[in-house]
């Protein structure tokens, strides 16, 4: 099955620019819609699971084993999945147990995702913990997808929104994206190695650790060869407190974008990076005759 072929599935995604930054600043923004991809399986959550999907499929296993928090936009795509494929998914989830007014908890039930909850000590475990390894060793034929879905596999997937990109905006002279894990930033500097744009990431994250992380990632997709110099910069000043602080300030901005722009943004992941692009913009780091590309990584919920 070419699960990106599917009717329920929708790719490429669009573009479109924002055009009153360019009437203002002379730097033409254009946003990659991504999270249109799907309204439960959006954006990068989508083409990371879509590479370990071929990849599963080409190797025969019968199902998905992985990890997330109770509140994970990764535990909710692989309900996704669950529901829209009736793929067998079982998640370990760090948590002491179920809590029905849980949203994501509750979805990932009713589409019939396994739920086994382990503790925090156990959790960071992840596969090498005895809990986890002992589920796992249940069953052998799933394969195990890590929390946030960034793996070897998920390159196919990364590479097909690099693809659909450089078809879209052949002449782009940044990429700027969101950072939860750095496995997209990863994956799509991975693929720009011949490309003379550069990358700007806006880390959800406090910490100082994030561009050796993606850094970790091109390693990973390139089989620890890494030939791109010069090409990433991370902004870190956007991070609003930390990961998971939302204040008023914050969401004041993501209501005005979608009113101004109707543009949809969420709290923890887009709508920082996409506060940071504008003040950066304002503040002249992207200069006159820049074309930025924003891809909007999802994260919404319905």
């Amino acid at each position: 099955m070419n699960f990106s072929s599917s009717e329920v599935i929708k790719c490429p995604t669009p573009v479109r620019e924002i055009k009153d930054v360019y009437q203002q600043y002379g730097v033409k923004l254009i946003v990659k819609e991504d999270y249109q991809t799907h309204p439960i399986i959006s954006g990068n959550k989508w083409r990371k699971l879509n590479g370990n999907l071929q990849h599963m499929q080409s190797q025969g296993y019968e199902g998905i084993i992985s990890f997330g928090g109770a509140h994970s936009n990764h535990l909710y795509a692989l309900a996704g999945l669950r529901q829209l494929f009736d793929i067998p998914v079982i998640v370990l989830v760090r948590g002491d147990g179920f809590d029905p007014e849980n949203e994501t908890l509750a979805f990932a039930k009713t589409s019939g995702v396994k739920l086994y909850f382990i503790d925090r000590a156990a959790y960071r475990e992840k596969e090498r913990g005895e809990i986890a390894n002992k589920i796992i060793s249940e069953f052998p034929n799933y394969l195990v997808i890590p929390e946030g879905g960034s793996n070897q596999f998920a390159l196919s997937g990364i590479q097909e929104l690099y693809s659909e990109i450089k078809v879209q905006i052949p002449d782009y002279s940044h990429l700027v994206l969101s950072m939860g894990t750095g496995g997209t930033a990863g994956g799509l500097l991975s693929c720009m190695k011949k490309d003379r744009a550069q990358m700007v990431v806006y880390p959800a994250l406090k910490g100082d650790w994030m561009q050796a992380e993606i850094i970790n990632y091109v390693k990973l997709f390139n089989k620890n060869v890494v030939q791109i110099p010069n090409k990433l910069t991370v902004r870190s000043a956007f991070h609003f407190g930390g990961y998971g602080k939302i204040p008023t300030d914050l969401l004041l901005f993501i209501d005005e974008v979608k009113n101004k722009y109707d543009l949809p943004l969420d709290p923890i992941y887009t709508g920082k990076a996409f506060f940071g692009l504008m003040e950066d913009i304002k503040n002249k780091f992207y200069k006159p005759g820049d074309i930025v590309v924003f891809i909007h990584t999802g994260g919404l919920r319905e």
